[in-house]
Formats: C-alpha cells, structure tokens, sequence
C-alpha cells in the first residue's frame, strides 16, 4: 500500500489475482468459505485512509483460463500495468502461458516482469514471456526448514480435492 499512496495511484481489488493461490482457488472446495472472509472495500478503505481505491473488479474469473488469464483482460488497451499478487501468480504465468517447464524460483516479496504475446488468432492462447525480476535477491539467504514450507499451505487441499474427484469420476465410469 506504500507505493500506491507514495505515487498517487489507486488500487483495484481483483479478484482473479487471489484465484492463483490455492487458498482461494476455483478448483479447492473450501475455497467458496474463504472468499466471504476477506476483508470490504469499505474495510480495506477504512484501514488504508491515505489510498485511494477504484470500484473492485466484477469479473470473477480464474487466473489462468483456458485461452486467456487475467493479466491478460486486465493489460488489454494498456502498456503497462502493475499487478499485486501472490508469488503462485508468477510461477503460474512461467509454467502456463511462458513456457517453463520447472517450477520458477520465486524469491519471496518479489518483483518480476512478464510481457505478454497477444494471440494472434482467436483460437490461440495468450502467451507470455518471463523477463526476469526488478531487483534480485538471494534465495540461499532465507533459512528454510523444508522445501515445502516455499509452498503455499492450502495447497494440499488442491491434491486432496483432485484425488477425491478423480475416485468419483472413475466410480461414476
């Protein structure tokens, strides 16, 4: 929020940011009870009171959709944009739509660039290229117990939601 009051520019809520994280995602069943916790417009605005927010976002979407994302919707007509979001957002664009085949490593609290490659046809998805990030650190540094403490901790959910609706559809087969 410093940024947004330093330089004057107000903050959109989007919805289809907060979809990447497993916490909050189409495809995780607890997310629908997560998502009516989050805080207003009107709380948000009265914690931030030197920020000025626009109207929230009223496209509910997924993060990366079938031939589109929502970066994508949101740079549309622009040449730039800054896009808040979660460190599952980055590595999500890398592996979806810019061709990664290994997870990004996403220090944390990090910046990257991404400039995206308008689908030429209808039919083709939008793509985008990784251009690295504004100010690299050192991800050595940060002492971690486990690999998996880098993940997001609802995405379990995520597995155990795929594994029970994968024994459904077979049963239903």
């Amino acid at each position: 929020m410093p940024f947004a009051e330093a330089f004057g520019v107000p903050i959109q809520i989007v919805h289809g940011l907060g979809e990447c994280c497993a916490a909050l995602s189409s495809r995780n069943p607890s997310s629908m009870l997560r998502w009516n916790r989050l805080l207003t417009l009107e709380k948000l605005q009265r914690l931030c009171p030197g920020v000025a927010f626009v109207e929230v976002d009223s496209t509910r979407e997924a993060f990366i959709g079938r031939h589109s994302t929502c970066l994508g919707r949101l740079a549309q007509g622009r040449p730039r944009i800054i896009a808040v979001s979660h460190r599952e957002s980055i590595r999500a664009l890398a592996s979806h739509r810019a061709g990664y085949s290994a997870r990004l490593p996403t220090p944390y609290a990090c910046v990257a660039v991404f400039r995206c490659i308008w689908a030429t046809h209808a039919c083709s998805a939008e793509r985008w290229r990784h251009e690295g990030f504004v100010e690299a650190c050192n991800v050595d540094s940060f002492q971690r117990q486990s690999p998996a403490e880098d993940d997001d901790p609802a995405a379990v959910e995520l597995s155990t939601s795929t594994a029970s609706q994968t024994v459904t559809g077979t049963q239903a087969l």
